[in-house]
């Protein structure tokens, strides 16, 4: 049973010479799956068109049900890299 999500995102802010972007911290979904193929989900959490402040997300899963495979998915046409995916029982 996953009980929460979090991500960590880079500080793109503009304090580092790079322009400011929100980009990986909005449009995208938490999935869950059972089946291998990745045709059937359920979301476990999601951030829409405006950004999470911050850097971290962090999220209460209540769906008590197992799955195997989770995945990071984005809902428009940008484009995220994550490091990680931790999960603990």
């Amino acid at each position: 049973m996953i009980s929460r999500v979090q991500i960590d995102d880079r500080p793109y802010d503009g304090l580092d010479g790079r322009p400011a972007w929100d980009g990986p911290r909005k449009n995208f979904e938490i999935r869950a799956f059972n089946d291998p193929s990745f045709g059937t989900y359920t979301v476990l959490g999601s951030v829409g068109a405006t950004a999470y402040p911050g850097h971290v997300w962090s999220h209460v899963v209540t769906n008590t049900n197992a799955y195997r495979y989770i995945r990071y998915v984005r809902t428009d046409t940008g484009y995220a890299s994550y490091r990680s995916c931790a999960c603990s029982r």
